[in-house]
């Protein structure tokens, strides 16, 4: 991702990090396509990881988590197409906070679908979702809260050799 592409995400989205603390360096807060550090899940995240592989029966490395403070911050169109996230990569995304609205559209325009996403909710996106469609989180006038999205997702090694470890157990 360079310069100008990092600046738009945090233009648009005010807080998009891996979710986790590195007792060494504090919070890691880096952006899925830059090298990222192994650390451990905070306590809250990580439970609800262990969860979710527990009920969906998938495995999931890295969490990204998207801020928006009101409906002034976005997510414009784009899909979970990274390399590193595979051909068919799974995203389990979990709504906290605001209803919002996210929309979802075949690449080829040739089909769309929105989706009001809860306090709570789940949204899964496997197979061929993200090489077929796009999804956006719209701004919007209307009055809303404070949302955050916790997506997770496995991302697999690079072929530089930086990979996503499992973090150390605490215990």
């Amino acid at each position: 991702m360079d310069a100008a592409s990092r600046a738009h995400v945090r233009t648009r989205v005010a807080g998009a990090a891996i979710v986790g603390l590195d007792r060494r360096r504090g919070r890691c807060l880096h952006l899925l396509a830059r090298a990222l550090p192994t650390c451990a899940l905070d306590p809250g995240a990580g439970a609800l990881r262990e969860r979710l592989q527990r009920e969906l029966d998938a495995p999931f490395n890295s969490v990204l988590a998207n801020r928006y403070r009101d409906g002034r911050d976005s997510m414009g169109w784009h899909a979970d197409d990274e390399p590193e996230l595979g051909s068919e990569p799974l995203i389990a995304s979990v709504s906290l906070g605001a209803v919002r609205r996210m929309r979802l559209r075949a690449r080829d325009r040739s089909a769309s679908a929105v989706i009001d996403l809860a306090p709570g909710s789940l949204l899964l996106m496997g197979g061929q979702t993200q090489s077929r469609y796009q999804h956006a989180v719209d701004k919007t006038r209307a009055q809303t809260g404070e949302r955050i999205n916790l997506t997770f997702r496995w991302v697999h090694a690079r072929e530089n050799g930086d990979s996503m470890r499992r973090p150390p157990d605490d215990g």
